[in-house]
């Protein structure tokens, strides 16, 4: 019996991760993105008028994805990657919402918003070239393959949303 379970998990997490290595924003990966949160045990900000700029603080692992992700896309092709949004306080991701057909709900524990962990940021893809959307693509496409990011490319925002698992199997990757 319990090798039955192990397998069926092992099917079923094969199954999931195989179908959301797309770089495809979905509800499936909105809801990710919270259980991890959960998991992880990643507070969410309430509003905190002690905060100096609500896009200024990230986690220490997502400070240091995007160290390494922007010192190689600056290594690689001689420019500085753009980081949109890192944390929102749940009051400005509400405010979000109205203008941002792609600003999550919120209506439940799933729905939230991964920004309000401080775990994601969003990456601009305005003014990438093809060359350099292929690259950071595939970069994150390799990354979410190895668990350490769950990313989105989103259309409607011309960014990257990606969140960032604290997980020490990938710190080697983000140094």
């Amino acid at each position: 019996m319990k090798i039955l379970v192990v397998l069926a998990a092992a099917l079923l997490l094969a199954s999931s991760a195989s179908a959301a290595v797309s770089l495809h924003g979905s509800p499936t990966a909105l809801a990710l993105q919270n259980r991890v949160a959960n998991r992880e045990d990643l507070s969410r900000l309430q509003i905190d008028r002690r905060l100096p700029d609500e896009y200024s603080w990230a986690r220490p692992e997502t400070r240091l994805f995007l160290r390494k992700i922007g010192s190689d896309f600056a290594r690689q092709f001689h420019e500085a990657i753009q980081v949109n949004s890192a944390v929102r306080t749940a009051e400005y991701q509400k405010k979000l919402r109205k203008k941002n057909g792609n600003a999550a709900r919120g209506d439940s524990e799933l729905t939230r918003s991964s920004h309000l962990t401080g775990a994601t940021v969003d990456i601009a893809k305005k003014g990438m070239s093809t060359v350099e959307l292929r690259w950071m693509r595939n970069r994150l496409i390799a990354l979410e393959k190895a668990g350490c990011i769950e990313a989105t490319e989103e259309h409607r925002q011309p960014v990257f949303h990606i969140m960032v698992f604290d997980k020490a199997r990938c710190v080697h990757e983000y140094h």
